[in-house]
């Protein structure tokens, strides 16, 4: 198992994660830290890609409002 599957099966359930395993102290808490590390990506990953439709619509928004005019270029 990967570390992300094991993270992601931590996060959505954590007691059976560490039962099945059979983890010490050491390795729960190590997945405790893995699975907040996994959250907190996840959550930074969908705030950026969020703020990228966010910014691709005011572009798409501005270049309708002013079209770009070829004789000014020049």
């Amino acid at each position: 198992m990967s570390r992300e599957l094991i993270t992601q099966h931590f996060s959505e359930n954590p007691l059976k994660t560490i039962s099945t395993c059979g983890l010490s102290l050491a390795g729960v808490y190590y997945l405790i830290k893995l699975s907040r590390d996994y959250k907190k990506r996840s959550y930074l990953r969908q705030l950026r890609q969020k703020r990228q439709e966010e910014r691709l619509k005011q572009f798409e928004d501005l270049s309708r409002r002013y079209p770009l005019n070829p004789e000014r270029l020049s």
